[in-house]
């Protein structure tokens, strides 16, 4: 029982903990509500769910209608998208004017022209949409994109090539029902393109590439002015937004926000947009950064007002990560999801003036807690639509893969796909309610995220604080504690917080990981917030992920239709090399930039090193020319075999 009377709690990996009941009662949706549309006569409210899939939704991935009116929230899986297809539904989300169809992003890196038979290629997907019903329709094929002289990808084929694979991430309707035209930010041929929905046709593209290297930029997000003259894109590895003059088809001013000198330092990722009812202010989610821009774009104007922190009471470090905006009707509220601390964070825009813009950021009202993750939001009715991605979690997989027409032939098996256990939430909230229980949400949040644990340190023997000389980090992953020391013991006692019934590789499987674990030291409470390799890397070296993390390792497990960007090589490339940030990389940063940053020495064997062992590559991430490798006429030593002498030759 929490200390906040009457509330249970779930602990999560993350160390923090969702107490319930949870504001808004949230419904259960398939996996990773990237984005939400509300229908044109506000009856409406749709997730499109790009995550791996779970067993209700058929391990296919879907879009989700609520009945605003009913509550009732009905589920429809898209027949083109299950596990191992060569496309991926993705973040882009839209209505037609006309409120009868819906637009969403479809992208594939293994086949983005769609050669193969049941591939769709890239571009985007039509769904008729009647009184809550979504039925396929068509696909706007997208074709590749010629890029600007110089300008290479390695995304087809991890060769450099001239033709950018188009990826679409937001989508924008313009004009009206009669005549609309389909605004796409390209995520990975650094472009937006006009559409013409009807014919398909490029009307105009929009170049948005900063480097030799695409992508680069990643444009991500977008935003329509109030006349429609003028569109605007956020790019995601840039921290920056950039103008879009539509009547002329050229692209206008950029505007940095909170933009690093270094040009590898990691980004303040703008990853989400929300223009103002009267069309006079842009605010902008900067999900890197723990903050939020209000821009001027009033009248021509592109120019930075202020910025709102979005951090918790006293919160100091880096971890709030706002990745989606709702703004309230008369302007004067913005709700703004926190994926990392769980919560609403309650903005009053009044409070953003000149002055106050030069002395710092403007702080949150308060905060509203919700599930595991919000990802995205909307407000309609006097109601907050709140989905996050990954509800309450998922817990032991000890269990056999629930069989569908998609897993018979692609995860059998005794133990359940990790993956496949993270279902969304959609919660709808109140606003009047939200302002008269602020104060009471806020410390829920405050409590549910640990805030008032005190700082401890360690005490040595003679209160001596320079005992410990050096530490030694040794990852193993893919395992949680209890899988392989639940069954730890000494002396015929256990050991530690384990569970024998969760061991999957106990002490006859592990018998020196046991040994070193009982000499050194037992941290059963030590938790990896990575239910894969590629998060689950960045987790434990930087102790936090990204939205770019969070918004793409799914649709690279389940199909490989985005690349492994998640050991320092990204887009097959090495940003490093290329001058670029890494936009997978958390503000806080890696443990050894830290470590450097701080003066320390250390030696690093292994993680985000590109190299080649024995002549033979294993993953991309594992391949490059950092380090050579040599060729061996045997990589492996079987069982009894004696290992070569010390400095014998390869």
């Amino acid at each position: 029982m929490s200390a906040q009377s009457g509330l249970t709690a779930i602990d999560l990996p993350t160390s923090k903990e969702i107490l319930q009941p949870v504001p808004g009662s949230p419904q259960r949706l398939n996996g990773l509500p990237m984005s939400m549309a509300i229908s044109p006569d506000q009856r409406f409210v749709v997730t499109v769910n790009a995550g791996y899939g779970t067993f209700e939704s058929g391990y296919k991935q879907s879009l989700a209608a609520l009945d605003t009116q009913t509550g009732v929230v009905e589920d429809f899986p898209d027949d083109r998208t299950s596990v191992k297809a060569r496309q991926t539904l993705y973040s882009g989300l839209a209505f037609s004017r006309d409120g009868r169809h819906v637009y969403a992003s479809m992208g594939s890196e293994t086949d983005p022209l769609g050669t193969e038979k049941g591939d769709t290629g890239s571009g985007v997907v039509v769904y008729g949409f009647n009184a809550g019903k979504i039925s396929q329709e068509r696909m706007i094929k997208i074709p590749l994109q010629q890029l600007a002289a110089g300008r290479k990808t390695m995304l087809i084929g991890s060769t450099a090539g001239d033709k950018g694979v188009p990826f679409p991430a937001a989508i924008a309707v313009v004009g009206s029902s009669s005549s609309e035209k389909l605004l796409v930010a390209d995520n990975l041929s650094d472009d937006v393109l006009l559409i013409d929905p009807a014919s398909g046709a490029i009307l105009t593209r929009f170049d948005l590439s900063e480097n030799d290297a695409v992508p680069s930029t990643y444009p991500v997000a977008l935003s329509v002015s109030k006349d429609e003259t003028r569109a605007f894109v956020a790019l995601w590895n840039a921290s920056e937004v950039v103008e879009l003059d539509l009547k002329t088809g050229v692209v206008g001013r950029k505007l940095a926000l909170l933009k690093p000198e270094s040009s590898t330092a990691a980004g303040t990722h703008p990853c989400a947009l929300q223009m103002s009812g009267d069309g006079r202010t842009m605010y902008v989610a900067l999900a890197n950064r723990d903050a939020v821009a209000a821009v001027n774009v009033d009248r021509g104007q592109f120019a930075v007002r202020g910025y709102f922190d979005t951090r918790l009471p006293h919160q100091t470090y880096f971890g709030a990560e706002p990745e989606a905006l709702a703004l309230s009707p008369d302007g004067s509220r913005l709700y703004v999801a926190n994926a990392i601390t769980d919560a609403i964070a309650v903005l009053d825009t009044r409070k953003l003036s000149a002055k106050v813009a030069k002395v710092g950021m403007v702080e949150p009202l308060g905060f509203v807690p919700t599930e595991w993750m919000p990802m995205s939001i909307g407000l309609t009715g006097g109601k907050l639509y709140i989905a996050t991605a990954k509800g309450k979690g998922t817990g032991p997989n000890n269990f056999q893969q629930r069989e569908s027409e998609c897993t018979r032939s692609t995860r059998p098996g005794s133990s359940t796909y990790i993956a496949t256990l993270l279902y969304g939430s959609l919660a709808v909230l109140d606003t009047q309610t939200m302002e008269r229980d602020l104060p009471k949400w806020t410390a829920e949040v405050v409590e549910s995220n640990r805030m008032k644990a005190a700082e401890e340190k360690i005490r040595f023997a003679g209160n001596q604080q320079d005992r410990i000389k050096h530490v030694i980090y040794i990852i193993k992953e893919n395992r949680t504690y209890d899988q392989v020391f639940g069954d730890l013991r000494q002396n015929g006692k256990a050991v530690g917080n384990g569970d024998s019934k969760l061991t999957m590789y106990g002490a006859e499987i592990t018998p020196n990981q046991h040994k070193l674990a009982l000499q050194f030291g037992v941290l059963d409470n030590f938790y990896d917030s990575g239910e894969v390799s590629g998060d689950g890397h960045v987790w434990s070296t930087a102790g936090i992920g990204t939205d770019y993390l969070e918004k793409t390792w799914q649709q690279n497990y389940r199909g490989n239709e985005r690349t492994y960007d998640f050991e320092g090589v990204v887009a097959e490339g090495y940003p490093l090399l290329q001058k670029i940030p890494d936009v997978n990389e958390p503000n806080s940063g890696y443990l050894w930039g830290n470590l450097a940053r701080q003066g320390k020495t250390y030696y690093h064997f292994g993680e985000y090193i590109s190299s080649t062992f024995c002549d033979a590559k294993k993953t991309a991430s594992q391949e490059g020319p950092l380090l050579e490798g040599a060729k061996c006429q045997k990589p492996s030593i079987l069982p009894g075999r004696l290992c070569r002498p010390s400095g014998a030759a390869a």
